[in-house]
């Protein structure tokens, strides 16, 4: 049996939340807040928390930055049932300022900090070798990662025996379409949402069309993020469950599953 279950490597953040904010806050000298929180964030340090919070035997790696906020970051971390593998780089901490408005809309204020500078280097190959599920968060963020950092990860996972995961963010970089379809072709789920899904395929169809593109890219399953156009947990589970029960009727791993309508059939009980 693997160390980990689960081992998550990418964005790392410090994040401030500033709510009731209105649309005037740049025309007066001073805003009196009612309430500011600092916590944490990023898309590998949240996925590794609520896993750990989850039973999962977790870890996380990345980097924090050699100042206060990296040691705030790595003692708030220390909190929580996880195992931390996170290289001290010396530059500023990722700090996020996340101003909620009356509507409960998100604007946000970030500077990427530590995370601009984690490189394969920076990793520990064996806690990847000793995890059964390897997932990266933020990729198209962590530039000094991404690409040849990231297809030799992702290479080294599935050696290891691993299955692999990727979450991105929409960049104003540029990518290099031969490696990144390299990286995805190492990929077992895939999980854009609909913004990124259509930044990288120009599909501006149907999320299944966008999912297929991507497939075709080489991603051997692909989950887009609808966000409130998505579905509800519930109905996700329910929807996963209906899946499970038709795939054991046959033998054969991918014989059984003929439609989406057959699965929303059982679903709904028929």
């Amino acid at each position: 049996m693997k160390r980990f279950d689960v081992l998550t490597i990418g964005l790392q953040v410090i994040d401030l939340m500033i709510p009731g904010m209105d649309g005037h806050i740049l025309d007066r000298e001073m805003t009196l807040l009612d309430h500011a929180e600092l916590t944490l964030g990023g898309d590998a340090l949240n996925q590794a928390i609520v896993l750990s919070q989850l039973g999962a035997r977790t870890a996380l790696m990345g980097a924090a930055g050699v100042d206060r906020l990296g040691d705030v970051l790595l003692q708030q971390l220390s909190r929580y049932p996880l195992s931390v593998f996170d290289r001290r780089i010396d530059v500023p901490t990722a700090i996020c300022v996340v101003l909620i408005d009356e509507a409960h809309e998100r604007h946000f204020l970030f500077q990427s900090g530590q995370n601009l500078a984690l490189r394969y280097e920076d990793l520990d190959e064996a806690v990847i070798r000793d995890s059964a599920f390897v997932s990266v968060g933020g990729a198209m963020a962590l530039p000094e990662l991404d690409g040849e950092g990231l297809l030799k990860l992702f290479t080294l996972a599935h050696a290891s025996g691993a299955r692999t995961a990727l979450d991105m963010r929409v960049s104003e970089r540029e990518y290099d379409h031969v490696l990144l379809e390299a990286c995805f072709r190492k990929t077992d789920y895939f999980l854009p949402s609909e913004r990124e899904a259509v930044w990288l395929t120009g599909e501006t169809g149907s999320p299944e069309k966008m999912a297929q593109a991507l497939h075709k890219m080489g991603a051997a399953n692909c989950v887009i993020k609808l966000g409130a156009q998505g579905w509800d947990t519930l109905a996700s589970a329910k929807f996963a469950c209906a899946a499970g029960s038709v795939a054991v009727e046959h033998v054969g791993a991918n014989t059984a599953i003929r439609s989406k309508d057959q699965v929303l059939a059982r679903m709904n009980g028929q």
